[in-house]
């Protein structure tokens, strides 16, 4: 897959794709025929929009011989990203992202708020929603701002957002696994935390292997790594200033209380109906 700058020739596919998921996902919210099926045709959206030079400066395209999507990208804007829809859950989308990011430091962009299906595709490429909105232009539908998070923020707030994970462990040839809730970055790397009284911390101190996963809104995360412990006492206040709640039972010079950073690990989230997104930390 060739991902290229846009040329003349290539504007009546750019508006066909467009068109195309116009229809399929934006009238079933807006329900306005006469744009969708009047106005919104190939020929005008060339001429009036698509073909204006700066614009055309802006334009790319996923080409295997066939154009298959198209991305828009002014500045660190991500204006448009569409993937004809015969061609879709190709991974076709995800190229096109990471082409810009990578390409032009793309790092925010704004989405139909009820286009739930591309909310979730930026979010699992890296993306959070911000909390802002704004009116669709014209509309009573809102737009939402989603940001491009680093590596860490994106596995920090999954799990964040799921509340609890599973974390497994080895004791000599059997797993172990438990619930626990603490996740925290702290000096660029994910930490959780527990007590060294407690038997997870003897079978991490026998084997650091470990494995966490966790399930959120129909995704799910395994992490796997090294649990490697931090004995500094600033690594330990700084979890328990995460979780103020954890303060009636722990002190960063108990004894007890003990954190533990992920290293040489690999992170998954996947779905039933998308791609894998894998990151390393």
């Amino acid at each position: 897959m060739q991902i290229r700058k846009a040329g003349a020739e290539d504007l009546s596919r750019i508006a066909e794709i467009f068109i195309f998921n116009n229809r399929i996902h934006y009238f079933p919210i807006f329900k306005d025929e006469a744009y969708s099926f009047g106005e919104l045709q190939v020929v005008p959206l060339v001429e009036t929009y698509l073909s204006r030079q700066e614009i055309m400066e802006q334009l790319f395209v996923a080409d295997s011989g066939i154009i298959k999507g198209f991305i828009q990208v002014e500045g660190t804007e991500i204006r448009k990203l569409y993937v004809d829809p015969f061609f879709q859950r190709e991974g076709t989308g995800g190229e096109l992202l990471d082409f810009a990011v990578r390409e032009f430091h793309a790092n925010h962009l704004w989405a139909l708020e009820k286009n739930t299906r591309a909310v979730s595709f930026y979010q699992r490429h890296g993306f959070c929603l911000t909390g802002e909105k704004t009116y669709e232009e014209g509309t009573t539908e809102f737009l939402v701002k989603l940001k491009k998070e680093d590596t860490m923020e994106q596995v920090l707030n999954f799990l964040k957002e799921a509340g609890t994970y599973y974390l497994a462990t080895v004791e000599g040839d059997q797993p172990r696994v438990r619930p626990f809730g603490t996740a925290h970055v702290f000096e660029g790397k994910l930490y959780i935390q527990t007590g060294k009284v407690k038997e997870v911390s003897k079978q991490l101190a026998a084997n650091p292997k470990a494995e966490i996963c966790a399930f959120h809104k129909g995704r799910w995360i395994r992490i796997a790594g090294e649990l490697i412990e931090d004995d500094r006492n600033e690594a330990r206040q700084a979890m328990l200033d995460a979780y103020p709640s954890l303060q009636d039972r722990y002190a960063a010079d108990d004894g007890n209380t003990q954190v533990l950073y992920f290293c040489n690990a690999t992170a998954t989230i996947s779905s039933f109906t998308e791609d894998p997104v894998t990151v390393t930390f």
